[in-house]
This record gives structure tokens, sequence and C-alpha cells, in this order.
């Protein structure tokens, strides 16, 4: 036997989970195509933001492994759970860090790399028609490609991939110099 009190909680109950099914059901809200959500960090005394989507993780730094006659950007190797992670710095002339503060993550698999940061203060929304043309100064010093009205550097992740600074300069094979005649 039910009394009529048991049958007003379970009522209740099936409301509840009929309107949360038809909350789970309604499309995913995105942001708007103007703006973006960016998370904002610094490296050495330089702001620079990054699309929130493009960051695969934020960690706290671990020692990092020097690895020999790599690019000055280079600063070393982590570990993150078992697989290797090469961290690199945006500073102009690459730190001496031996432990970095943060690491952002980006890309997956081999393309995975970690940027070594000072602070992290957080995410924001920005308006896209806020953001300017970077100049070759801010392209030379890191791979941005456009800038906050406030002056941090708008992180191009495809830009970072590829960036000069990153790779290796080409060495002279053993007895390239040598006249052969």
């Amino acid at each position: 036997m039910t009394s009529a009190a048991g049958s007003g909680v379970a009522g209740s109950s099936e409301e509840i989970l009929r309107q949360r099914a038809r909350e789970l059901a309604e499309p995913a809200r995105s942001e708007p195509a103007d703006r973006i959500e960016v998370l904002a960090f610094e490296v050495s005394g330089q702001r620079f933001v990054v699309a929130l989507g493009d960051v695969v993780q934020v960690v706290a730094g671990s020692p990092l492994a020097r690895v020999p006659h790599a690019p000055s950007a280079l600063l070393g190797v982590a570990t993150l759970r078992g697989s290797l992670l090469t961290v690199f710095d945006l500073a102009p002339h690459g730190a001496d860090r031996v432990t970095p503060a943060w690491m952002l993550v980006f890309g997956d698999g081999a393309d995975r790399l970690a940027i070594a940061a000072d602070h992290v203060t957080g995410t924001r929304r920005l308006d896209r028609q806020e953001l300017l043309d970077a100049d070759a100064s801010q392209l030379h010093a890191a791979p941005v490609a456009r800038v906050t009205r406030d002056g941090a550097g708008l992180l191009d992740v495809d830009l970072l991939l590829t960036w000069d600074r990153f790779t290796p300069a080409p060495q002279p094979s053993p007895g390239s110099g040598r006249d052969r005649s």
C-alpha cells in the first residue's frame, strides 16, 4: 500500500529526472563566434593568453633534465604520468630554470610539448574585435599573431609548434668545411 505522501515523493523524483533529461538533451551552449575564452599566463614578465581549447593540461612544474646541444628555448625534459614531455621557454634568451612554476601542455602523442610559465593568472573571455595585429617585434619575440588591448600576446599554437626557436639549428656534417681536392 502506498500513501499519498509516498506517491508524491515518487512523482517529484520522476519529474526531477524528466527535467534533468530535458536539460541534458539541449545542445551545449558554446561561446559566440565573436568571443574567445583564453588562459592568461606570464613568462619572464611578458603576458600571454592562449585559447583555452588549445591547452590540454596545466600542471605544476617538475624538475627538468637538460638536453645537451639543444636550442636555448628548450629548457629540458620532464616526466608527466610516465611519459616524457619536452618543455620550452618563451623568454627571449631562455631562462636558467631547473623547475618551472607551471607547465602548459599542448598537443598529444609525438606532438605534445609544454611551455614553462612563471604565473598562470586565470581564464577570461575576449571579444575578437578587441584583438590587434601583432607587429614584427612581437612576432620575433614569441609566436603571436594577435595582441590584446592590454598588451598580452595571443599565442598561436600552430606557429608555436613550428617556431624556429624550438628547432635545433642544422649542424654541419663532419668534414663539410674541408676542401676535398
